[in-house]
């Protein structure tokens, strides 16, 4: 006897409008797309945050805010963080390279450096310890060698100095007054000069002695941090 046949099946119809809004898991199509959008704006929110974390805590970026004065925690004035930029600026220079000229602030170190051929350059040390080179050209300017600078003065001629002033004073800029050869002598530190921010005009400009411990007025006589010449 024959097989009775297999009861053909209906095909199945096209999805109706609620199964065609609905994704491989079962979820409407438009919860999913609501899913995508805050995935995506959680992301985003956390690339942001990251991004403004690493800027807060970017010593470029708050010293470009104004975030460093005198003697912060990540200020070029403190001594532990000068001689880490001094050493990456001496990393450049080369072994008959003098220093013509020295400017600190709280945020850079600028380095006038001069070559035995005369090659002049500015090499500036930023609050990252990174440094840039600049050619100035040339020059005969006599300096120091980087080894006698003595960088550990600096905090002690600003400590100094804002000992003689009010609790508003910061500390702009210390620069070295260097002096060229004398016959019996090579070129000399004779003295940092020291400017203030944030006081009178008649307080504004002062000096301190090549080792920072004396500092004086520039209206006070110079034999205060000048040592006398013999």
């Amino acid at each position: 006897a024959n097989s009775p046949s297999p009861t053909p099946r209906p095909a199945p119809g096209p999805a109706g409008p609620d199964e065609a809004k609905r994704g491989r898991d079962g979820l409407p199509g438009g919860v999913l797309l609501l899913l995508l959008v805050v995935l995506s704006l959680a992301g985003s929110a956390f690339v942001l945050v990251r991004e403004e974390r690493a800027n807060r805590d970017d010593p470029v970026q708050a010293a470009q805010r104004g975030e460093i004065s005198t003697l912060d925690g990540r200020s070029l004035l403190r001594t532990a963080n000068l001689e880490r930029a001094w050493t990456a600026v001496r990393e450049e220079l080369g072994e008959d390279d003098v220093v013509p000229d020295l400017t600190v602030s709280p945020v850079g170190v600028v380095v006038t450096a001069r070559d035995s051929r005369e090659r002049q350059r500015q090499l500036v040390a930023d609050v990252a310890f990174g440094v840039r080179t600049v050619d100035r050209g040339e020059s005969a300017r006599e300096g120091l060698r980087p080894a006698d600078v003595p960088i550990t003065a600096v905090e002690r001629a600003v400590r100094g100095v804002l000992g003689r002033n009010g609790p508003g004073a910061r500390v702009a800029t210390v620069r070295a007054s260097i002096t060229p050869a004398r016959a019996d002598s090579p070129p000399s530190l004779v003295e940092w000069k020291v400017d203030v921010e944030g006081v009178r005009i008649a307080r504004r400009t002062w000096f301190a002695s090549p080792d920072g411990s004396r500092v004086r007025l520039s209206s006070e006589p110079r034999e205060i941090t000048q040592e006398p010449v013999s």
